[in-house]
């Protein structure tokens, strides 16, 4: 249980610093087509939210059907960091309510004639989610990398000896302190 948290508290960290980079670049930046999977900086981000706005739901015990995605569901930057940092409330909420006993409760996925039924237990569920953002956060830390805006450090795991310069931020984006410490 204290590895999915302190793995929340990271996603929550890494994500929240990685917008607020985003949100310092020039709309035309921005938006921009580059050469990357989902087309852009923006459609990127803009996937991250809604897949973990996906997993989240169906972790609640609502099953969502496949999507086909057929592009960013926000429109403007602006409405994807309220949703972003919405996802990221929620999700702080949902791993931090977790008991030991809910990790292996099996989540529907889903259920479709194409796919059949898929489940997998809670604790596999928010191990995707995390591994997936890792990814994807990675592809737009590539493509600020070629902007005039730095790309900002995502790889802290709440060392110990990093805690204290994190207290603040941390703070500031409601992560409590049990959830990187393994107790409570």
């Amino acid at each position: 249980m204290a590895v999915l948290r302190a793995q929340c508290a990271n996603h929550v960290l890494a994500n929240t610093r990685l917008m607020e980079a985003c949100l310092r670049l020039d709309e035309e930046t921005y938006m921009a087509q580059r050469p990357c999977f989902f087309g852009s900086i923006h459609a990127t981000l803009d996937h991250l939210v809604i897949v973990d706005r996906r997993y989240l739901t169906r972790m609640r015990g609502t099953p969502v059907q496949p999507d086909d995605g057929d592009g960013p569901e926000f429109a403007t930057r602006e409405d994807l960091a309220v949703a972003r940092s919405k996802t990221d409330e929620d999700l702080i909420a949902f791993v931090g309510g977790l008991t030991d006993a809910d990790l292996d409760r099996e989540v529907l996925l889903h259920e479709t004639p194409r796919w059949g039924r898929e489940t997998d237990p809670i604790w596999l569920v928010l191990q995707h989610v995390f591994s997936h953002a890792t990814h994807h956060r990675g592809q737009v830390h590539d493509l600020l990398s070629q902007t005039a805006v730095a790309p900002p450090q995502l790889d802290e795991f709440y060392l110990r000896m990093d805690r204290n310069d994190r207290k603040t931020e941390v703070a500031r984006l409601g992560i409590a302190a049990w959830m990187i410490d393994g107790a409570g």
